[in-house]
């Protein structure tokens, strides 16, 4: 066991009342809680069963318990059995036992299992009555009357919902359109009707309970006597005014995190609440774990340099934990690089990927690339899939292959490459308009087009005639093409990026990422011999995108949100530019300081080398390097 330094021993020994841990990366925010807990049972004499754990996750719940657990046996059973073995004090076997028993009778739990443990006892709930994700995205879809309504649609709504259900209704009321009111009456409607509960709801029924309910307060405040919070910073304040409540008889309240590490303000995370935390407790004991035991030297100082940018925020002064490094290796620490395209930057993680195996001995699963969110990752997926360099995502990813601009350019191709089948043209005849009708093709046998078929159907619509002779013309420019050439072909000559043009002025969607994903995938066919390669490539994108098993050999792709609390030897940060990181939607102060927390997150999980690479375009205002650079 690690020997506590004087800010953590600060934090493990304190006694009774609020206290507030300011936890960095990688200062051993698991180690103090589970010693804060063992000292409460062994020097403060506090029964297990009268201690409240609460963290965000149950993989963090789960962490914790098990390690809480391996060390009340190490530090505690253990010794006793020894004393008892060499006859010092008067143990016997039961007694042993029964003190183990206790050690699991510690109280770990995720904010939603506590409170609907709590509406259990109370109203006799069972899992029968929590909603599935699947009734959820039903139940949008029937508020909506849209049962064919676009999943990042439904997604958004779930996820405001969600956020108003954790704020102060009175906000929804003057900040939100009327639409949207509606949409959040209907649901909770429905939800109502269908006798239901969201996670949200266990905490409005769990305040609302404990305010109408003294007695039923008393008693789980009586229970709860000890709180200990992980991970405070993701705190909303629903989940803030019950934990108030639970507390407010002792005041035993513990809580530990770090504001800077406050990334997930859509579910109504507020770093607020902490910064507040004396103003709620005015008698707190503070105390900073100053040391990063995770990061060398240089990384530390580098994002130090980030996040010191956010003005709301406890002020802190971190430092690594002094190891000796290699003066060659310290040059490495931290890198910044500027690229002329995508292309480039992926070539040279690649190749520096390899090098790092080679030569240094690296393994792929020691290299994290992390990104803004999982549809950032698809561009390097797709590098390494067709270089084979194993890679695992650690989220699921819509292939951008299924994408309708992906599937229309393969369908260009199939048509005109590979015999003119029907489908492939009802697909592409009108991209763009060339107002040509479905009715054309009725007499076509075989399911193929012939051109003298559809001039002989359009004979009295002399004006049609130039069209599908133009089409003629382009079938035999593409077959004396390279497929990358055909692609060009089809995006300037045939016409398909004015369609999208007008795609976008009639029915909405962003231009310049339609040209992106455009460009993705003419620039995945680069030096494909065949479309039927370009398929085989295709599907093996997607079936290595599918694949999420931790326990695969591979460089780790995972986004910023869901790299929190974990570490690589190697990390790399590709396309930090802006409209990415920060993300374009983020407008306000706050959301600009929440991206760079996203951002000092990122940087904080590598241990030894971290690389933050993005496009140097002068020429393209949508590719400049991310404010949060700093080269």
């Amino acid at each position: 066991m690690q020997s506590p330094s004087n800010s953590q021993l600060k934090a493990i020994k304190h006694g009774q009342g609020p206290m507030l841990v300011l936890a960095g990366p990688g200062s051993g925010k698991t180690f103090v809680m589970v010693q804060r807990i063992l000292n409460l049972i062994q020097e403060k004499h506090i029964h297990p069963e009268n201690i409240l754990v609460i963290s965000f996750s149950k993989a963090s719940t789960l962490e914790l318990k098990q390690r809480f657990k391996k060390q009340f046996k190490e530090q505690i059973i253990e010794p006793i059995y020894k004393e008892f073995q060499d006859k010092q004090f008067n143990y016997d076997n039961q007694s042993i036992s029964n003190l183990a028993i206790n050690g699991e009778k510690v109280n770990f739990s995720t904010f939603h299992a506590c409170f609907f443990h709590i509406l259990k006892e109370t109203y006799h709930y069972t899992s029968k009555d929590i909603i599935s994700e699947k009734q959820k995205r039903d139940l949008i879809k029937t508020v909506l009357s849209n049962p064919k309504c676009d999943e990042e649609k439904i997604e958004d709504y779930l996820k405001k919902i969600s956020y108003y259900k954790n704020k102060e209704k009175k906000e929804l009321q003057e900040k939100e359109a009327k639409e949207f009111q509606q949409i959040f009456y209907d649901y909770n409607q429905e939800m109502h009707f269908l006798h239901k509960l969201d996670f949200d709801d266990m905490g409005l029924l769990c305040l609302q309970l404990f305010k109408i309910k003294p007695e039923i307060l008393n008693k789980w405040q009586e229970k709860f006597q000890y709180i200990l919070i992980d991970e405070f910073q993701d705190i909303n304040m629903v989940q803030f005014r019950i934990i108030q409540l639970l507390a407010d008889k002792y005041k035993n309240i513990f809580v530990v995190g770090d504001d800077d590490q406050s990334i997930y303000g859509f579910r109504g995370a507020n770093p607020q609440i902490m910064l507040d935390f004396k103003k709620y407790y005015p008698n707190t004991s503070k105390v900073l774990l100053e040391t990063n035991y995770r990061c060398s030297e240089e990384i530390v100082k580098e994002a130090l340099k980030v996040i010191e940018k956010n003005k709301i925020r406890f002020q802190k002064e971190i430092v690594a934990f002094h190891r000796s490094i290699d003066k060659n290796d310290r040059r490495d620490e931290v890198k910044y690089n500027g690229f002329e395209n995508e292309q480039k930057e992926y070539f040279y993680i690649g190749e520096r990927i390899k090098n790092l195996i080679i030569k240094a001995k690296f393994t792929y699963s020691d290299i994290a690339c992390i990104f803004r969110t999982n549809q950032d990752m698809t561009g390097l997926a797709e590098y390494f899939a067709r270089h084979k360099i194993p890679f695992v995502m650690k989220e699921s990813c819509n292939s951008i292959f299924q994408h309708f601009i992906a599937k229309d350019i393969l369908a260009y191709l199939q048509f005109f490459l590979e015999g003119k089948k029907r489908n492939d043209f009802l697909r592409i005849m009108n991209k763009p308009l060339r107002y040509l009708s479905r009715n054309a093709f009725s007499d076509n046998t075989n399911n193929i087009i012939n051109w003298n078929n559809l001039k002989k159907h359009y004979a009295k619509k002399t004006y049609m005639l130039p069209i599908i002779e133009q089409l003629e013309k382009h079938e035999k420019w593409i077959l004396k093409m390279d497929l990358f050439g055909a692609v060009q072909y089809i995006r300037k000559v045939v016409g398909y990026e004015q369609y999208l043009k007008e795609f976008v002025k009639e029915q909405g969607g962003n231009l310049e990422e339609f040209k992106e994903i455009l460009d993705f995938v003419h620039e995945s066919i680069r030096n494909m011999r065949s479309i039927e390669e370009w398929r085989q490539h295709i599907s093996i994108y997607e079936e290595a995108i599918k694949n999420t098993d931790d326990k695969k050999e591979g460089v780790q792709m995972i986004t910023m949100h869901a790299c929190k609390g974990l570490e690589y030897p190697i990390v790399f940060l590709p396309d930090c530019n802006e409209g990415k990181i920060p993300h374009k939607k983020a407008v306000t102060t706050e959301e600009i300081e929440e991206e760079r927390r996203m951002f000092y997150v990122a940087m904080t999980r590598a241990k030894e080398h971290l690389e933050i690479l993005y496009i140097e375009d002068k020429l393209k205002k949508h590719l400049q390097k991310s404010r949060f650079v700093n080269v």
